[in-house]
C-alpha cells in the first residue's frame, strides 16, 4: 500500500480549517494517509484546533516562526520524513473531494521525478461555486515555459519521492519565489515531468483573507494584468534560475543549464531580453498570459 503525506501550512486559519482537515481525512483509496502541519505563528484559535486533532491521532503538527507561505511550505519539505511515496501541498481553507488523492496517484509517473496538478473549482467563502475552474485551457508544462512562468497551483500538487529526494539532497534554497513554482522549476530542470489533469477534485476557496488567490471581475483582472507587466517581482525569474543552478547543477543536463543561465542573465543586455521574450519555446495557454509574460520580460520586471 502506498504511503501519502499531506503537507499543510497554517496561519490564523480558525474560520475554515476544520472543514479542510475533515475533507483531507475523509480521502478514499488504496493508500495510507498522514497529515503533517506547520503552523506559521498563528495568533488565533488555530493551534487549539490542531491540538484537538493531534490528541485524536489524526495529524502531527508543530509551531514555527512566521516565515510566510513559501518558506513555511519549504520548511515542511525539508522537515517531513522521507519515507512516503507521495507528498501533497494543502492550503488551510479549501475543500477536497474524497477522490482527490487517489486520482492524483493514478496519474503520477514514478519512472522520473514527477509533479501532478489539476484544475480546481473556484468557490466563494461559503464553498458556493463561482461557475468555473481556474484554467480555461490546457497549460503548457514544457521546461522553458515553466522556468519563465509557472501555472501549477500548489494546493492541487502531488509529487513523488524521487523529486523529494533530489530536493533534499542539497541545502535549503535561499531564494524561493513560491513553494509550488519552486518545486516545479526544480522538477523540469532536473529532467522531471509535470502532468496536468483538467478535472476538478477540490473547491478552491476565494475570500478576502486569501494570501494567494485568483482575481475575478474585469477591473481586478485588468489591474492584475498591468501589475504583472510593470511591477517588479520580489524574486525574479533570473534570481530563481540562478539559485536552481547553484544548488542542482550536478543534476541538470547541459541544455537546461544553458537555458537557466540565459534566464539568470536576461536583464544584462536588451538583446538578451529580446531573445528570451520572443523565444518560440515559451508557450502559454492564453493570449493574455503570452502577452503579459513577454512584455514583463522586455520590461525586466519578470
Amino acid at each position: 500500500m502506498k504511503k501519502v503525506c499531506v503537507l499543510m501550512s497554517t496561519y490564523n486559519g480558525e474560520k475554515y480549517i476544520k472543514k479542510q482537515i475533515d475533507s483531507i481525512l475523509s480521502q478514499k483509496g488504496n493508500f495510507k494517509l498522514s497529515l503533517v502541519v506547520r503552523d506559521d505563528g498563528s495568533k488565533d484559535n488555530t493551534i487549539n484546533i490542531l491540538d484537538e486533532y493531534k490528541k485524536k491521532g489524526k495529524l502531527l503538527w508543530y509551531k514555527g516562526k512566521n516565515l510566510k507561505p513559501a518558506r513555511s511550505f519549504i520548511e515542511l519539505v525539508f522537515m517531513v520524513e522521507p519515507e512516503f511515496d507521495y507528498y501533497l501541498f494543502s492550503d488551510q481553507d479549501d475543500y477536497w473531494f474524497d477522490n482527490k488523492v487517489q486520482s492524483a496517484i493514478n496519474k503520477i509517473d514514478d519512472r522520473v521525478p514527477c509533479i501532478y496538478y489539476s484544475n480546481p473549482e473556484l468557490v466563494d467563502e461559503n464553498l458556493k461555486s463561482l461557475g468555473r475552474k481556474v484554467y480555461k485551457s490546457v497549460p503548457s508544462n514544457n521546461f522553458e515555459s515553466v522556468i519563465c512562468g509557472v501555472n501549477a497551483i500548489g494546493c492541487t500538487i502531488l509529487f513523488n519521492n524521487s523529486l523529494l529526494g533530489i530536493i533534499r539532497k542539497y541545502k535549503k534554497p535561499n531564494v524561493v519565489e513560491m513553494h509550488d513554482s519552486y518545486i516545479c522549476k526544480v522538477c523540469v530542470s532536473v529532467g522531471g515531468k509535470i502532468i496536468y489533469d483538467d478535472n476538478a477534485y477540490m473547491k478552491y476557496r476565494q475570500h478576502s483573507n486569501n494570501v494567494i488567490g485568483v482575481k475575478t471581475g474585469l477591473v481586478k483582472k485588468v489591474i492584475k494584468f498591468f501589475k504583472d507587466i510593470f511591477q517588479k517581482r520580489s524574486i525574479s525569474i533570473s534570481e530563481q534560475a540562478e539559485e536552481i543552478l547553484r544548488l542542482y547543477s550536478n543534476e541538470i543536463c547541459p541544455y537546461n543549464q544553458d537555458f537557466l543561465k540565459k534566464v539568470s542573465e536576461y536583464k544584462t543586455h536588451f538583446f538578451n531580453k529580446l531573445s528570451l521574450a520572443f523565444s518560440p519555446k515559451l508557450k502559454y495557454s492564453s493570449l493574455r498570459m503570452k502577452i503579459m509574460i513577454r512584455l514583463a520580460i522586455l520590461n525586466g520586471s519578470r
